[in-house]
């Protein structure tokens, strides 16, 4: 048994007559993959389940199986005759459900991998040690005696290589790469989950980290790069609400000489959305916290509403700075 939890879920899973799943806002591929997996294997148990996100869902990712049952709708709205909601890589109510109130009507079972979980759950299963959420639910299914099918194991590979960075994050294991090579096993080519991760960029997207290329600018008393892009010139690029993650991830890892690095967009006006990733291994997940965000040590995000794009944009590289100096006095 991999894990503890693993029973309990499964009886409330059992006893559950219309199961809710989300991806949390703004979802990356491993909260859409986790929610399609435990989709196709919750169906498979004969249980009705619908899915869900409160915001749009990035097309570029339809080529997941079962992708087409994902509602861009609000939660009060899916959630009316539901007894059992099921809350994937998410760290907190809000993120879930883009609402602030908790029902009490209905059973939540929360299977999360974040730092900053606050472990909202009826029943929480939360590994923060572990790099990707799917790499959780493989283990999980199998403590289940779940027989994976070919979608199944599509969904969750995919899930696994975005959120480990094709396996270069250090939260990436031995076990990792093994559940990865069990899951090609069963007929998934790894090339038809890279190409439209990371081999399918827009024209207009290459141009914005154009953009961002030669407006990046490193604190060398910080040691963090960082860049702000205004509404304009988002909107310029093609205004794509996930462009932010990938400019974060494939440059702001690799600059010599730096901790971290922070990507800023005003994506609304009025409304800063902010990734945060490291590269020795500070922790972005407690930056990410100090800016009312969330995320992993690696890969970390948070938003400042209701301000100027100038003073939202201090506010943060004040926040950084002083983190990054009290990193410094601990190392030293």
């Amino acid at each position: 048994m991999n894990y503890k939890e693993s029973k309990k879920i499964l009886e409330e899973i059992k006893k559950a007559n219309r199961i809710l799943l989300n991806c949390h806002k703004y979802p990356d591929p491993d909260s859409i993959s986790s929610a399609l997996a435990t989709y196709r294997v919750l169906k498979k148990m004969g249980k009705d389940v619908k899915v869900f996100c409160s915001t749009k869902i990035p097309k570029k990712i339809n080529f997941l199986p079962d992708f087409k049952v994902i509602e861009e709708k609000d939660f009060v709205e899916v959630s009316r005759d539901i007894d059992l909601f099921i809350i994937l890589d998410t760290s907190d109510w809000a993120f879930a459900t883009n609402t602030l109130k908790k029902p009490d009507n209905i059973k939540l079972i929360v299977i999360d991998h974040h730092r900053s979980n606050t472990l909202f759950g009826d029943l929480n299963l939360v590994q923060k040690d572990v790099q990707s959420n799917c790499e959780i639910l493989y283990l999980l299914f199998n403590d289940w005696k779940i027989k994976i099918d070919k979608d199944t194991a599509k969904c969750l590979l995919t899930g696994i290589v975005s959120d480990t960075g094709v396996f270069r994050f250090p939260g990436t294991t031995a076990r990792t790469l093994v559940i990865s090579s069990k899951l090609m096993s069963l007929g998934v080519n790894l090339q038809d989950v890279l190409f439209p991760l990371f081999y399918s960029i827009t024209l207009k997207n290459m141009k914005f980290w154009g953009y961002v290329l030669s407006n990046i600018v490193v604190d060398n008393n910080g040691k963090f790069a960082w860049v702000a892009v205004p509404h304009d010139e988002y909107l310029n690029y093609g205004g794509e609400e996930y462009l932010k993650e990938s400019t974060a991830s494939n440059f702001f890892q690799s600059i010599e000489g730096t901790d971290f690095g922070i990507v800023i967009v005003e994506q609304q006006k009025g409304k800063i959305n902010i990734s945060l990733r490291s590269r020795t291994g500070i922790d972005m997940s407690k930056l990410a916290i100090l800016l009312n965000g969330g995320g992993h040590r690696y890969a970390a995000g948070a938003s400042i509403n209701d301000l100027s794009f100038d003073k939202a944009v201090k506010i943060v590289l004040q926040v950084a700075r002083k983190y990054a100096k009290n990193n410094q006095k601990k190392i030293n």
